[in-house]
């Protein structure tokens, strides 16, 4: 079994970590998170310039996981009061190329997590600081591939983490200032022992 696409350390309010940075190619060997991001890559065409622009102009910052693929890391450093509904839309243009999709601390909820189009190739997906609850959780399990989550500050309660257990490709989930309990991350850690649950199981007022 190969290694997760990132490894998050540190403390818990740290972003998640940068896209994988590709080596050079003459002389080095690539590392296997890199191999594994090419690999991920292959099949799909680059996104259109057109649907990148749109997104930007949505307020997105697009950018290259990695070097060599046609993989995205879509964030959105500009938190303010923007209308999200059109999320699913601006994504929808790019959706076979979205490795990564950072929606921390932006504010959306269930209603945006449930409108997200597939994402077929979407291996990291970052909800710190959102409103997402149980309901929202529930609405990941279509996405196949995700392995590395955060859901660090969000509402999720015990209910939306066995669901979120349910998913196979997982291999990190951020489960710091949450509603889950000491009880709900131990029975995530039994059925799923491959699964590295990170974070104090419970909220605090930190």
């Amino acid at each position: 079994e190969g290694a997760p696409f990132g490894d998050w350390v540190g403390a818990e309010r740290e972003a998640s970590p940068p896209p994988a940075e590709a080596e050079e190619a003459k002389g080095v060997e690539l590392s296997p998170r890199v191999v594994r991001l090419l690999a991920l890559g292959e099949g799909a065409a680059p996104a259109a310039p057109a649907a990148v622009e749109a997104l930007e102009r949505f307020g997105a910052r697009v950018e290259p996981v990695v070097a060599g693929a046609p993989l995205l890391r879509v964030s959105f450093p500009v938190r303010d009061a923007r209308e999200w509904t059109d999320l699913a839309d601006r994504l929808r243009a790019v959706a076979a190329n979205v490795a990564w999709l950072d929606l921390s601390r932006t504010g959306v909820g269930d209603d945006v997590v449930e409108r997200l189009p597939e994402l077929p190739r979407l291996v990291h997906l970052d909800l710190r600081g959102t409103t997402v609850s149980d309901r929202g959780a529930a609405a990941l399990e279509r996405f196949e591939r995700i392995e590395e989550l955060n859901l660090f500050g969000a509402r999720v309660t015990d209910a939306g983490l066995a669901r979120i257990g349910r998913m196979e490709s997982l291999r990190v989930v951020r489960v710091g200032e949450t509603e889950c309990t000491e009880e709900g991350v131990r029975a995530l850690r039994e059925a799923r022992p491959g699964v590295r649950v990170v974070g104090d199981p419970f909220k605090t007022d930190r």
